[in-house]
């Protein structure tokens, strides 16, 4: 008896690599499957396209059963693994010719094509910042001095209007927000500052961004917050107790940036979309920071 323990325990320690390993990839499968599978898409006036993480691919385009407002200024942001919120656009543009007023419209798509019209943001939204957060559409900032610190929230029960929050300290547009350890980060976008919503109140971390830019991307793997500019690549990793936080440089992505939805990071690379068109970044660099 005591012969066949010890054979198991031999036995047990031999493969436990290996059932932790089949452990681990199935988990990462899991997690692969869940998050990222239609977490990018593409939307037009009368369709709208996932981006297929296994090809690197669009999935077909679906047409929607209505057309919806939609241009370079609007954002949109996911839901859940089948439906996006969209909000805003028009305004003015540097890029293209057009100088009219910002959009106050905003809808639920899914991704079979229907379209459920949400009622009217409080103020005009272009090049804003959208995030769903504890079942309810948060719109930060706009292209303009006064509304690029107008924020509003809407639950995504029906029957619910939106709900004007407190102001941001400096005026954000052309950024995406993003949650991050049970808040949400506003960084960048046309100024240096990260500002935090704690579903409460604003507060503005220390130290800010090495450089004021245009737009701002940020997305995270749950352990560190990637932050791109224009010319500079940052990851924040490190949180104290106080409003001060460690910004770590790590090699710049190089990129050009426009006004963008929310991108989605898979391992080493970062996905986001531009134009169109699907574009990578490595923030491999950025765990050896």
């Amino acid at each position: 008896m005591e012969g066949d323990s010890r054979a198991n325990l031999i036995w047990a320690k031999k493969h436990s690599r290996v059932f932790s390993f089949l452990s681990f990839n199935i988990v990462r499968e899991v997690c692969t499957y869940l998050a990222p599978s239609l977490t990018l898409a593409l939307v037009q006036e009368d369709s709208v396209s996932f981006f297929n993480f296994t090809t690197l691919t669009f999935h077909p385009a679906v047409q929607l059963n209505t057309t919806v407002q939609v241009n370079h200024n609007s954002t949109w942001a996911v839901v859940n693994r089948n439906i996006l919120v969209l909000c805003g656009g028009g305004g003015k543009s540097t890029i293209h010719i057009e100088n009219g007023q910002a959009w106050h419209s905003a809808y639920l798509l899914h991704s079979e094509g229907q379209v459920r019209a949400l009622p009217d943001c409080l103020y005009g939204r272009s090049g804003s910042g959208v995030v769903v957060w504890k079942g309810a559409v948060h719109v930060f900032g706009s292209r303009s001095y006064i509304a690029g610190k107008r924020c509003e929230r809407l639950s995504l029960s029906r029957g619910s209007n939106w709900q004007a929050l407190p102001l941001l300290a400096n005026s954000h547009y052309c950024f995406n927000p993003v949650v991050w350890k049970a808040t949400i980060y506003i960084c960048g976008g046309w100024c240096t500052s990260i500002e935090v919503w704690d579903g409460r109140t604003f507060s503005v971390l220390e130290p800010q961004l090495p450089s004021r830019v245009q737009s701002c991307i940020s997305c995270t793997d749950r352990s560190q917050l990637y932050i791109l500019g224009s010319s500079f690549s940052i990851a924040l990793s490190k949180r104290s107790d106080t409003a001060a936080v460690c910004l770590e440089e790590f090699p710049h992505a190089g990129c050009v940036l426009h006004c963008c939805t929310s991108p989605v990071i898979l391992g080493d690379t970062m996905y986001r979309l531009v134009d169109g068109e699907v574009m990578e970044h490595s923030v491999k660099m950025a765990h050896k920071a």
